[in-house]
């Protein structure tokens, strides 16, 4: 049921997409309702909007959503035990994520498909060969995410410290007014008192 009411959003999407020459609307509407098609079991319809959804995609150029489609439809090949057509695909993706220097993301995408589908094939050689792969790509993800993250604690820690010091620098402003303004009272003070004295 809620498979067809998204395939049906799908259809309204694509149409708007082609009726308004949107091209980024179209091919959104193209791939998730290749996704649906493919959770619905009807895999040759699927692999037709997914691969259409692709071919949309390159001509709009736009390389990270390229690759990402790549992966999906790589993904979908090694789900429907197509490793013939998602082990080159999944190559041609990590080949244009390395040489166009993509974040790691996309390339953990990428060998995800391509050890599924070599894995698939039965190849026990090839599919650790993926992994390891695999594995290599998440550990640099992970230093990447590691190192973000102290940075943005270190900044953290600045900033603390520089409010501290902002912070103690008034204070210390703060107590130097009482000072003054108390002596200056008590100054006051001491003359009203003497001036009475003295009258």
């Amino acid at each position: 049921m809620y498979a067809d009411s998204c395939e049906y959003y799908c259809n309204q999407v694509i149409s708007s997409g082609r009726k308004n020459e949107n091209l980024f609307l179209e091919c959104q509407g193209l791939v998730v309702k290749g996704l649906i098609l493919s959770y619905k079991k009807e895999f040759e319809a699927a692999e037709k909007y997914l691969k259409e959804g692709l071919a949309v995609r390159q001509k709009i150029g736009d390389t990270i959503y390229i690759i990402s489609d790549m992966s999906v439809l790589a993904s979908f090949y090694a789900n429907t035990n197509q490793p013939e057509k998602g082990i080159p695909l999944s190559l041609n993706g990590i080949k244009l994520a390395t040489n166009r220097k993509m974040a790691p993301g996309l390339l953990l995408l990428l060998y995800t498909a391509l050890s599924e589908n070599y894995k698939s094939t039965g190849d026990k050689n090839l599919y650790a060969k993926a992994l390891e792969k695999l594995l290599i790509v998440k550990d640099s993800l992970n230093r990447k995410n590691s190192a973000d993250e102290l940075a943005a604690l270190q900044a953290h820690s600045n900033n603390e410290q520089q409010e501290r010091t902002i912070i103690e620098q008034k204070l210390k402003i703060a107590e130097k007014n009482y000072w003054m303004y108390g002596s200056l009272v008590v100054g006051l003070m001491a003359a009203v008192i003497a001036w009475q004295v003295y009258r």
